[in-house]
C-alpha cells in the first residue's frame, strides 16, 4: 500500500512538473516578438475542396470563399465531387466555380484528382465543411520560404450545440497553445490539420495523398522527411 501511495505521489510530481513546464513554453513563446513579414506580391492560388455527400455543409465554406482577402484574379476554385449520392454537385454549381465529379474513390482520390487541376502556385485544400476566415491566405503566404512546404491553420468550431462540439473546441484550443508553447524551441514541429492546409504546388504535385485513414498526416510526415 505504502509503494503504491508512493508511485502516485512520483506520478503527480511528474505530471506537474510537465504542465508547469508546457505554461512556462508558452509564457515565454507570447512574449518572444515576431518579425512582421509583408507579402511583396500575391501568387495565383488554387482552393481545392474535395467532397462527398456535402450538400449541407458546402454552401457554407463557398459562401465564405466570396469574402476572402485576397485579390480575386489571383484565385482559382476547385471542387471535386467525389461521387455524391445527394446535391453536392448541383449546389457548387451554382457558385459559379469549377467542379468535377469522379467515380467515388475515397478523399485521397478526389484530391489527387483536382491537384491535377490546379494553376495556382500554391494549393489549398479545404473540407467541405470549413468556414474559412478571410485573411487566411495571406497570413499563410507570409509565412512560406525555402524551407516551409505547406502551412496550416487554427481550428475553430462554429456550432456549439451539443456537448461533442464543445469539446471538439477545447480540443482545438489546447491543440493550438500546445503548438504555441512547443514552437519556442523551434518551427520544426509537425503539426497539420487536414480541414485547412497551404501547400506549396510544386511539392503537392510531388508527393500526393496516398489512401490511408489520415491522408493529410501521412503526406506532412513524408514532406518533412524529405528535408522541409
Amino acid at each position: 500500500m505504502l509503494i503504491f501511495f508512493e508511485i502516485n505521489r512520483i506520478l503527480l510530481v511528474v505530471l506537474t512538473l510537465i504542465f508547469s513546464s508546457w505554461y512556462i513554453f508558452l509564457f515565454l513563446r507570447l512574449l518572444k516578438k515576431e518579425k512582421k513579414k509583408e507579402l511583396k506580391n500575391f501568387p495565383k492560388v488554387s482552393i481545392l475542396i474535395a467532397a462527398y455527400n456535402e450538400e449541407k455543409n458546402i454552401r457554407k465554406c463557398l459562401e465564405s470563399l466570396k469574402n476572402i482577402n485576397y485579390p480575386k484574379d489571383k484565385l482559382e476554385i476547385i471542387v471535386v465531387d467525389d461521387g455524391s449520392k445527394d446535391k453536392t454537385f448541383e449546389v457548387a454549381k451554382s457558385f459559379g466555380v469549377k467542379v468535377y465529379k469522379i467515380k467515388h474513390s475515397g478523399k485521397h482520390a478526389a484530391l489527387n484528382y483536382g491537384i491535377e487541376k490546379c494553376r495556382g502556385e500554391y494549393i489549398l485544400t479545404l473540407d467541405a465543411d470549413t468556414v474559412l476566415d478571410k485573411d487566411f491566405i495571406i497570413e499563410a503566404l507570409k509565412l512560406f520560404d525555402k524551407k516551409v512546404a505547406a502551412v496550416s491553420g487554427a481550428m475553430n468550431v462554429l456550432n456549439e450545440k451539443n456537448i461533442l462540439a464543445t469539446f471538439q473546441k477545447v480540443e482545438y484550443i489546447f491543440a493550438s497553445l500546445f503548438k504555441k508553447a512547443l514552437s519556442y524551441f523551434s518551427s520544426g514541429f509537425l503539426f497539420v490539420y487536414g480541414a485547412a492546409t497551404i501547400y506549396k504546388a510544386s511539392i503537392l504535385k510531388n508527393f500526393k495523398f496516398r489512401k490511408v485513414s489520415t491522408e493529410d498526416f501521412d503526406l506532412a510526415v513524408r514532406i518533412q522527411n524529405s528535408g522541409y
